[in-house]
This record gives structure tokens, sequence and C-alpha cells, in this order.
């Protein structure tokens, strides 16, 4: 089981920029990263939780794809490269 490191205010997944580590393999590792990051004083509050957790609770967006225009739900999170109703996704 993997864990990871969640902003409460905006539910999307904190990767380490000095590692690129996105997720650990125990929930002591990853709630040793969410107390460093709540020690920064960004005004922004992080947990550790399991990453099927995080799966059940992350909002989900409807987009149009810009092929066929057919709507599309996708996870709030996914990047632009991913997206189908951006250009990015189609020119790649």
């Amino acid at each position: 089981m993997a864990y990871v490191v969640v902003d409460k205010k905006s539910q999307t997944k904190v990767t380490n920029r000095n590692t690129g580590v996105s997720s650990y393999p125990t929930l002591g590792g990853a709630r040793r990263a969410a107390t460093r990051n709540n020690k920064k004083n960004d005004g922004r509050e992080y947990v550790a939780m399991s990453d099927a957790e995080y799966k059940a609770q992350l909002p989900k967006i409807t987009v149009k794809n810009m092929m066929t225009g057919i709507d599309v739900v996708i996870d709030a999170d996914t990047p632009l490269c991913c997206d189908p109703s951006s250009e990015t996704y189609w020119s790649m």
C-alpha cells in the first residue's frame, strides 16, 4: 500500500521538489513529510493518507473533448498534457 501527502484546501497530491517523490511506502514516512510541509508556514495544511483514500475523495470535473465534442469526466488534478479538452493533448 502507498501513502501520499495531500494539501487539505486544494485536495491535490504534493510532490517533494528535491526528490520528486509523490508517494511513500509507509504511513510514518508520509506523516513526516506532511509535518515538514506544515512547518514551512506557507499558510497551507497538509495531511497524510493512503492512496486509495486519496483516489476515493478526489474531485472529478467534466470537460468537452476538443475533437469529438463529447463530455469526458477526468480527475481534477489531471495534467494538461492528459486532458482531452486541451490543444496540448492533441498535438503531442
